[in-house]
């Protein structure tokens, strides 16, 4: 049993180590950072090579890292279709911290970009032709990057023109990260509960961690997830779990009555999700709906697994319509291709 496991993960990483990190060769890449809670945390600025005119460029910021896997290829195709630059930031990683401590790094990082931090940065190597619109802003969040894109607008750090979720991490309080039964992830069957103990048992004391690329805590998150111990490492704070608060209605608006809860809204996810179920985001579409009859949200339910779309294009006719929903509201025109 130990050696298919160990065969199947190996099977995985070796996926994710598949996407040539070439994917990233029309962009000029810069690493910055931003201050939260005594650390500096790396943030990624990526700007399209390929010449443009405007004077101001938009901006898509997504906590992707730099990880080829982790960045859907149709995500640079999109940035570079419309000259946006694209700002990564890290944030420090659970066990070593609970999840307020990672919205409290929204936050920092939030004040940051809203201080002008990237465009100092950039000013400061050299790139001082590069000026950023941050009216046009895209918000993109892939599985727990969508559950923080969310949390910024709900906690209002930011308001975005639109925002794009993968497959975001929301249902947090179902049996699927709560309780510890038979689960195969991507393939992976069950990790023990060891994985998890020996792990915690060896972390040093006031170790902070921004960033790790596969095979690097992978079996920790999909050990914790299969076990039933996401709730334990998380924390247990009312303010981390977006649908209750939307459920129970408990989500305090204090903008406009006129605005959206959330901003043009384009939700994808896998029929067949094994890390994070589609349900989720089901009642999060469903919540929103039941707040605000109004909300602007388009929806691509699709066949597949986690990272179903990470071989789409930002052609393909599915994505076409969701990338063409938020553009009206990004840009404000019409695509161009």
């Amino acid at each position: 049993m130990a050696s298919d496991l160990d065969a199947r993960f190996q099977d995985l990483v070796s996926l994710l180590h598949s996407i040539p990190s070439s994917i990233f060769s029309p962009f000029d890449i810069y690493r910055t950072s931003y201050y939260s809670c005594g650390v500096d945390i790396g943030a990624d600025i990526l700007v399209p090579k390929r010449p443009c005119r405007l004077s101001r460029l938009p901006v898509i910021v997504t906590g992707s890292s730099l990880f080829p896997a982790w960045f859907s290829k149709w995500i640079l195709e999109f940035a570079e279709e419309q000259s946006a630059v694209i700002i990564s930031p890290n944030y420090r990683l659970l066990p070593e911290v609970k999840g307020m401590d990672i919205i409290q790094d929204m936050k920092n990082f939030w004040d940051w970009f809203q201080r002008g931090g990237p465009e100092r940065y950039l000013r400061s190597v050299g790139r001082s032709e590069i000026r950023l619109d941050p009216e046009q802003l895209l918000l993109i969040g892939e599985s727990a990057g969508g559950y923080l894109a969310l949390q910024s607008a709900l906690l209002e750090f930011v308001r975005p023109r639109a925002m794009i979720v993968l497959y975001p991490m929301l249902d947090m309080l179902s049996d699927h990260f709560a309780t510890p039964y038979s689960k195969t992830i991507a393939g992976v069957p069950n990790f023990p509960p060891s994985v998890i103990d020996n792990f915690l048992a060896d972390l040093p004391e006031r170790t902070v961690i921004t960033e790790a690329d596969p095979p690097a805590r992978l079996d920790l998150a999909l050990a914790v997830v299969q076990n039933g111990r996401f709730l334990d490492i998380l924390g247990d704070s009312p303010d981390l779990f977006i649908l209750e608060k939307l459920k129970h209605r408990t989500v305090v608006v204090s903008r406009d009555s006129h605005e959206s809860l959330f901003p043009h809204l384009y939700i994808l996810h896998g029929e067949q999700d094994s890390a994070v179920p589609v349900d989720g985001t089901l009642k999060l579409v469903e919540y929103v709906k039941n707040i605000d009859p109004a909300a602007k949200i388009h929806t691509a339910i699709q066949p597949g697994d986690h990272g179903f779309d990470c071989t789409a294009s930002s052609k393909d006719k599915w994505m076409r319509e969701g990338l063409d929903f938020v553009l009206k509201e990004w840009i404000r025109q019409d695509s161009k291709i």
